[in-house]
Formats: C-alpha cells, sequence, structure tokens
C-alpha cells in the first residue's frame, strides 16, 4: 500500500482520526473509503457501489461524525439518519457508531421493529438523538406519532444502505412518506453492493441532486479472496444427498451458512439435519422468528467457531461476518440478485472464502448467466459425493415419522418451495414444467404429496408410503389435542355444508337413506380437509404477498391472519420489514 491510502491524508477532524486509530485500529483505507468519503465530506450527493464486505458502512458514517463535529447540537435535533432494509443489519450499523458517541456528545439511537412505538417515542424523547440508525417501517411508525420530541427537519445527512431494496416496491410507500417528513436541504448517500444506474434515477425524483458516482471494482463484483464453485446434480433428490456429503466433508469443524428459499425449509430441514448429525452445532434463522430470537442467533453465531447456520435471504444482505470460511446455496436465490449478496457473506475482510452453489441438471444454464455478470465460476472437485439417496430416505423416514409436527412441517416446505420456484424472477432459466415434481418430493421425505393448484395439471411419479399420516400422533399433547379439535370443528362444518347443499328433493326420508347420505358426506368431508388445509396455506402466503406489495397495512394482515388460526399469532412478531 502506498501513502495516500492512509487515513491520515483524508483532511478530517482530529476527533475522528483518533476514532479511526484507537477504536478500529485502522491505519488504510478500503478503495471504496479512499473513492466516495472526500466527495461526500465536501457535501456532495453520492450514490456508491461497491462489493459487499468491503467497508461501505464506515464510508458512510466518517463523513457523517465528521461534520457532526464540527458545531454544537441540542440532544433532540437529529443531524443523520441511516435507512436499513433488515433489523439485523441496522444493529449492525448501530454497534459501529457507536464508537463515535464521545464525539460531541452524540446521542445515537436506534429504531427497529419488535418492540412498541409508545416505547420507543419514550426512550428517543428522554435520551434525545442526534444520530438515528432505523428500518423504514419502524421509522414510518414513529413520525407519525404526534408525541415524538425529536426534531427532524434539522437533518443534515440520510444515509440509504441496501439502497436497492430500499428503493423497491416492498418499500416504496414507507420511503416515501419518510421523506414526505425530511428537509429537501440536506446531503444524501445511496449505498450497495448493486446498484444500477435507472435505479439512481428513480431516486433522483424523491430528492437526490446530481449524485457524485462512485463505482469500485467495476470488472469484480465479488471479493478478490472468494472461490465459487458450482456442482450439479440430476435432480433434487441427489442434491439433498449432496448437502448430506457437503456437511460431513467440510462443515463439521468450521463455521458455514446454508441458504434455502423459503423459511418453511429451514424450519424443515434444519430439524431433520440436527438429527442427521448430532454432533454438530446447528442454527436456524428465518424472517418469521421473533426479533429477540434473531438477535441472539447472530450473536451466537458470531460467538461460536464451529457451528452451521441454515437461514433465508434475511440474511443474505449486509451483516459483517469476519470469519465464515463458507457459503452453501442450496436453493439457488430466487432474484438472481442475492446471489453476490449471499456469497459475499464469506472471504470479508480480506480473508479467504469460499461459496458453493447446487443447481439441478436443467439449472446449469445458471452458470453462463453468471459468467455474463463477470462472475466466475469453477466446477467442485474436491468433494466426492457418495451418500445414496435412497439410504438417507430410510434414515429420514424414521425421524419424520416420529411425530406429526415434522410431517406438517415437511409438508407445508414442500408447498413453499414449489410457489417459491414458480415465482423465479429468472424463469427462462428456471422452467417450472422442467422441475420433477415428484423427486422434489422425495427430497423432503414425503408420505403423500398434498394436492395443491400448482401441481394438479403435472404427471408426477411418486410411491406413496404406506405409511399413512394421520396415524402418527404431534408428540406434544396440547398440540395433539389443539389438531384433534380442529380437526373435529372442520368436519362439523364441512357436513353442515354438505347437507345445506343437498337439493330438496333428494332430501332423505327414511332413516336407511339418511345412513347412507351422512357417510357420503362424511366421505366427502376427508376429501375436502386436505384441499381445505392447502387453501387456507395459499391465502396466508397470498397475505404476505399483498403486504410486501403495499396493498394492505400490517394491521390489516394480522387481522385477517387471525381469521385462519388466532393461536398462531399468540407469539408472532410480524414486521412489514421482514416478512
Amino acid at each position: 500500500m502506498t501513502t495516500q491510502n492512509q487515513w491520515s491524508e483524508l483532511n478530517l477532524e482530529p476527533i475522528i482520526q483518533k476514532v479511526i486509530a484507537n477504536e478500529f485500529k485502522f491505519q488504510y483505507l478500503m478503495p471504496v473509503q479512499k473513492a466516495a468519503i472526500p466527495h461526500f465530506i465536501k457535501n456532495y450527493d453520492v450514490a456508491v457501489e461497491a462489493q459487499t464486505g468491503s467497508g461501505k458502512t464506515l464510508t458512510f458514517l466518517v463523513p457523517l461524525f465528521n461534520q457532526f463535529s464540527k458545531q454544537k447540537y441540542s440532544d433532540h435535533q437529529l443531524f443523520g439518519l441511516v435507512l436499513s432494509p433488515a433489523r439485523e443489519l441496522a444493529q449492525q450499523i448501530y454497534d459501529v457508531a457507536k464508537n463515535f458517541q464521545n464525539v460531541n456528545q452524540a446521542k445515537i439511537a436506534f429504531a427497529i421493529g419488535g418492540t412498541s412505538n409508545e416505547h420507543d417515542v419514550k426512550y428517543l424523547n428522554e435520551k434525545g438523538c442526534n444520530i438515528l440508525i432505523a428500518t423504514p417501517g419502524k421509522l414510518r411508525q414513529l413520525l407519525d406519532m404526534a408525541d415524538l420530541q425529536v426534531n427532524v427537519k434539522t437533518l443534515e445527512y440520510l444515509i440509504f444502505d441496501e439502497a436497492d431494496r430500499l428503493m423497491s416496491n416492498e418499500y416504496s410507500d414507507d420511503i416515501r412518506f419518510i421523506l414526505s417528513k425530511l428537509p429537501k436541504q440536506r446531503r444524501t448517500g445511496l449505498f450497495s453492493a448493486t446498484l444500477s444506474s435507472a435505479k439512481i434515477h428513480d431516486l433522483m425524483k424523491l430528492g437526490l441532486r446530481n449524485p457524485v458516482q462512485v463505482k469500485v471494482n467495476a470488472n469484480e463484483t465479488m471479493p478478490a479472496k472468494l472461490r465459487n464453485y458450482y456442482h450439479i446434480f440430476e435432480n433434487r433428490m441427489d442434491k439433498i444427498s449432496g448437502l448430506v456429503d457437503l456437511i460431513e466433508k467440510k462443515c463439521q469443524n468450521n463455521k458455514s451458512i446454508i441458504f434455502f428459499n423459503t423459511c418453511c425449509s429451514v424450519v424443515y430441514y434444519s430439524i431433520i439435519f440436527k438429527q442427521l448429525f448430532p454432533d454438530c452445532n446447528f442454527l436456524s434463522m428465518n424472517g418469521q422468528m421473533a426479533q429477540k430470537k434473531r438477535q441472539k442467533i447472530v450473536a451466537n453465531f458470531k460467538s461460536t467457531n464451529s457451528v452451521i447456520l441454515f437461514t433465508t435471504d434475511v440474511l443474505a444482505r449486509g451483516l459483517d461476518f469476519d470469519d465464515v470460511p463458507l457459503v452453501i446455496q442450496f436453493d439457488p436465490p430466487q432474484d438472481p440478485s442475492f446471489f453476490i449478496h449471499r456469497s459475499g457473506r464469506t472471504a470479508r475482510q480480506g480473508r479467504d472464502g469460499e461459496a458453493i452453489l447446487l443447481l439441478e441438471q436443467h439449472e446449469r444454464g445458471f452458470i453462463q448467466f453468471l459468467g455474463r455478470s463477470n462472475i466466475e465460476m469453477n466446477q467442485l472437485e474436491d468433494v466426492a459425493f457418495d451418500c445414496q439417496f435412497q439410504q438417507l430416505k430410510e434414515k429420514c423416514l424414521k425421524i419424520v415419522t416420529t411425530d406429526r409436527d415434522i410431517i406438517e412441517k415437511g409438508k407445508a416446505a414442500f408447498i413453499s418451495f414449489i410457489r417459491s420456484y414458480k415465482e423465479h424472477k429468472l424463469q427462462i432459466l428456471f422452467q417450472f414444467n422442467q422441475l420433477n415434481i415428484g423427486k422434489v418430493a422425495c427430497s423432503f421425505f414425503l408420505l403423500r404429496i398434498p394436492r395443491i393448484k400448482e401441481i394438479l395439471s403435472k404427471k408426477i411419479e411418486f410411491e406413496q408410503s404406506q405409511i399413512d399420516p394421520n396415524s402418527i400422533p404431534f408428540l406434544d399433547k396440547n398440540q395433539e389435542k389443539q389438531y384433534l379439535q380442529k380437526r373435529e370443528n372442520k368436519d362439523k362444518k364441512l357436513e353442515e355444508k354438505n347437507i345445506q347443499q343437498l337439493p330438496k328433493q333428494q332430501v332423505p326420508k327414511k332413516q336407511e337413506k339418511n345412513i347412507k347420505n351422512i357417510k357420503s358426506i362424511r366421505k366427502k368431508v376427508k376429501q375436502q380437509h386436505v384441499q381445505e388445509d392447502d387453501e387456507e396455506l395459499r391465502a396466508e402466503q397470498n397475505l404476505v404477498r399483498k403486504l410486501k406489495q403495499g396493498k394492505i397495512t400490517l394491521q390489516q394482515f394480522k387481522d385477517r391472519m387471525k381469521d385462519f388460526d388466532p393461536e398462531d399469532l399468540q407469539d408472532a412478531d410480524y414486521d412489514k420489514d421482514d416478512l
């Protein structure tokens, strides 16, 4: 490195130089810091695109606190606002920002879902707030609170971290509302690993003015020491066997992250693999977990040397894990842009790292797609894939048939995978009609394939198990009791509905006919049972989709979810930021 790459070469205030030297122990600048910080300090708006793990967080925090140090602000004057799409990322930014808390006695706070608005407003009013890190949904709610005493009209710096995601339709209403409350005369910074010119142009309509565009390592979309590998399997049965091989041969003595596309898959496979590898330390995390539980899992993962984390894309962006040598993408991402973010969880801060992508034969075109995006992919050759699916299936069926709850979770995982695959954003390469539904069902170790509309017209080769799922009880007695009661209530409702639908001329008069009709009705009830369960799950997923698209409010979502099963919401902590 040369002298111009040193932090001391930047025209920073002495107190900021001291924090960087003493708190972070940094002497040299990362390329993105060298390119972007001088512009942001000179009061230019900036749009920064740089690879994941390149030091973007300090790139926006240093100019923010450098300018804050130059004059005194009261405790309730907001100077800087950092918006993040994910709670965990907001927490991480807050942890870094706290190193600057002695700069001008800055009042630093963060606001995310998981706590009541009243609690957050009381805290901000009592403690004050000069620098705020927040998620969009929570901030919108706080700005709507009449008793909030923080003055947002004094804002000088607005930061969008993971800006491309914040500009998606999922957050558009929240962002527009927030911007309507903020002063137009301010500095604005966009930071992301993937930031297109079209997206920058969209945000310019909302207040970004003639930004300086900084693109570091334009010819490299991945960290320099990251090695990307892929392996192609004949079908999903072979792929799940391959994951067993990878965990056995590459994951047991280090820290690794394994990505799936749906929350249900994470929940289900974590149960299976914990029993397949009882000596391994497994963690699982998805966006439907309560915030406190997610924070605990992240902290546990960071502090443990040997651990395997099953997760969704809720963990794909922004979070900084320094010592993860291996990432496995079991499901290729539904949104291709997330490939970079997932792989970027390894090889951070100049460390070595491997990212392995698992594909089926009909998905091999994705390799060429990545190549056109300047992502070099190499075939994985140092692992012998010798796990036999039939032997794995026998082991997993023993696990599955111990508890009806595992059966139900496997069914939900299969349904969520099918629907996720059908909605893939790169359907020209991930073609639903090329998916072997029977082998997919086998990879989830199902006893029966659930009837859902997405697969009703498809020819499916699948041998049903001789084990009747209804003969397997829930291990949890309360759960079994609730399940049987719910089933009985549904039976009664369906029976009454079918009786009401009988034509008047067919209403039996003799007791003998009554018995025959009742038997027929009960048969119909059983046939309609599975179908109704599937329709209910589909309706729930449609509600989640409507919430993400802004067609319903979070409160409307919660109210409608209660119509399906009020007990399911007792411990839930739904938040628009991570649904």
